[in-house]
């Protein structure tokens, strides 16, 4: 699973997920609730199948958008502050 920290309150995870035998990728955003990190019903969960779509089209979004100084190389997303994500 990843982690991402959204705000002072909220993370995203990415992770995988079953339903009635399926496998997706799930992107959901958590809250703190007293320290304990609890689902939102906010996010999106998808088949591995279309996954490269997504994310593609994703990063073709940012691109298209002109989000400064964004850019993407093969197997690497760089974004302002220099981070891999």
């Amino acid at each position: 699973m990843v982690e991402i920290q959204k705000n002072s309150r909220e993370v995203i995870r990415i992770g995988e997920s079953e339903y009635e035998g399926h496998k997706f990728v799930d992107c959901r955003i958590y809250y703190d609730d007293n320290g304990e990190y609890r689902p939102t019903k906010k996010g999106i969960s998808f088949s591995h199948k279309i996954a490269q779509e997504v994310i593609e089209g994703i990063l073709q979004t940012m691109e298209e958008s002109n989000w400064k100084d964004f850019e993407t190389t093969p197997g690497q997303i760089k974004g302002q502050s220099g981070d891999h994500y």
